[in-house]
């Protein structure tokens, strides 16, 4: 794999490589889960309502491509909503498999309801492919366009809140158009749009703090790297000097 900096492009290290394992896994992990979970719909006080999944989605996602373009580029940043759109698929595959299976007659009783939870999510795999993959792509390039120098709160901000619109509005029509009433349709949107924004600080501060981390991360890697290699070479002038004054 190569990071692309500054137009010139370059193997990645080990130290970049777990970095971005380990943003990459939140992603990951968090997409195959809304696969299992989207059917949950979470009720808010006057009669709003909110697909359970779009909490964690909200808050978890946007923040770790805001911290790879920032700390690295926004093709990494691209290459992560690929893999969250792989493990949504291995999950859909995986759950289409396990319903086909034989229900063993100890599960007859709740074989409905598990049926009923792992088939929808066909219908969330082809609903996220439109909301999470378009909404992330154009968030990203909005991002890393956006001129907005010594201010990553700000940017992060307008950037976020503008994601979130974007894919309150396609996942509910894609997810649940067809499926249930036009009033419940605007219930869930308001209810999803108040939730999202109301963590939108949360996700600046994931960012902000996320950035920190890294780029102090990469610092302390990068002095301790030149610190072995000085102790490497004082020990190494050492030993010749032994061997050196050992002949006379």
């Amino acid at each position: 794999m190569e990071i692309e900096k500054n137009n010139q492009a370059k193997i990645i290290s080990f130290r970049d490589f777990k970095i971005l394992a380990f943003l990459m896994s939140f992603v990951v992990i968090l997409m195959a889960f809304s696969t299992l979970t989207v059917q949950k719909v979470v009720a808010l006080p006057a009669g709003l309502t909110i697909p359970g999944a779009s909490i964690w989605f909200s808050l978890i996602t946007f923040p770790v491509m805001q911290i790879l373009c920032t700390t690295y580029n926004k093709k990494l940043a691209h290459f992560t909503i690929f893999a969250g759109w792989v493990s949504m698929l291995i999950t859909t595959i995986m759950a289409q498999i396990t319903v086909a299976m034989p229900t063993a007659p100890v599960f007859e009783v709740r074989s409905e309801v598990f049926n009923f939870l792992l088939t929808s999510s066909v219908r969330y795999f082809l609903a996220a492919t439109c909301s999470y993959v378009t909404t992330h792509i154009i968030v990203n390039e909005f991002f890393s366009h956006l001129k907005i120098k010594n201010h990553l709160w700000l940017k992060s901000t307008i950037a976020t809140t503008a994601g979130q619109f974007i894919n309150t509005i396609v996942f509910i029509l894609a997810m649940f158009a067809g499926t249930t009433s036009v009033d419940k349709l605007f219930s869930m949107f308001v209810g999803t749009i108040i939730v999202r924004l109301c963590l939108v600080p949360a996700a600046v501060i994931f960012v902000c703090v996320g950035v920190l981390a890294v780029n102090n991360l990469k610092k302390w890697e990068s002095r301790a790297a030149r610190q072995f290699v000085a102790t490497k070479a004082t020990r190494r002038a050492d030993f010749m000097r032994r061997v050196i004054a050992s002949f006379f």
